[in-house]
Order: structure tokens, then C-alpha cells, then sequence
């Protein structure tokens, strides 16, 4: 519909971007207020089974799939890095929306956001050779 309109109307679409942009600090700060510092000297075996699939075995996929597929160039590096990324915070959002564990929830987006400094740059790496 907005495509047949031709586009956002122009009061709608910054209103949206204020609200987006103040989403994002919202779900930043619940994610912070509820990760425990311990958290970081014991992670549950939950997170280390996250970090290892979201972090390790779906790129790794991603890439064999795209090899597969005879994808090259961006758009595997892309494909392969987009999906290297850590968890978004709005899934604690939603864990939180659905009665989950939202200490879990915390402790895997902080933990795979800390890790995805050394997974990132070793996909780039990949990536580039």
C-alpha cells in the first residue's frame, strides 16, 4: 500500500524513525538491567550452546549452502556475515513479552555480543581470503 501511495507520508515516516530510535535504547537498557555480572564467570550451558549454533554452526552453514548454491563475491560475504551476527536485543524483548527466562535471554545477548568481536573479524577473514 505504501508503495502504491508513493511512499510514507511525510509527518509518518521521522515519527517512525523517533520511535525506532528510542525502541533500540529501551531494549538495550532491559537487557542491561537484567544481566547478571556473574553471568560473565559461569554462563549457563544454554548460552554456551546459543553462542555455539548462532555464532558458530549457522554461518558455517550459511557459507556451505552458499558454496553450494554457487554464491560469490558480496553477496556471500554478505549472506555469511548477516547471519554471523549475535542475537538481537529484541528478542529479550520478546522473551520478556512471552514469560521466558529473561535472565537467560540477557546472558546470551551480552555473551554473544562480547564474542562476536573475535567471530566477526574471523568471518571477515574468511571472507576476504
Amino acid at each position: 500500500l505504501l508503495n502504491l501511495a508513493g511512499g510514507v507520508p511525510p509527518v509518518i515516516g521521522p515519527m517512525l524513525d523517533i520511535l525506532g530510535r528510542g525502541a533500540l535504547a529501551l531494549g538495550l537498557l532491559s537487557v542491561g538491567a537484567a544481566f547478571r555480572l556473574g553471568a560473565l564467570v559461569r554462563p549457563a550451558m544454554g548460552t554456551w550452546a546459543a553462542c555455539l549454533v548462532k555464532l558458530g554452526i549457522v554461518p558455517l552453514v550459511t557459507f556451505g549452502l552458499a558454496v553450494w548454491f554457487d554464491v560469490t563475491g558480496p553477496a556471500l560475504a554478505v549472506a555469511v556475515l548477516y547471519n554471523a551476527c549475535p542475537t538481537s536485543v529484541s528478542s529479550y524483548i520478546m522473551a520478556r513479552g512471552l514469560g521466558a527466562h529473561t535472565g537467560l535471554m540477557a546472558e546470551i545477548i551480552t555473551i554473544q555480543t562480547l564474542l562476536s568481536f573475535l567471530t566477526l573479524a574471523g568471518w571477515l577473514i574468511v571472507m576476504a581470503g
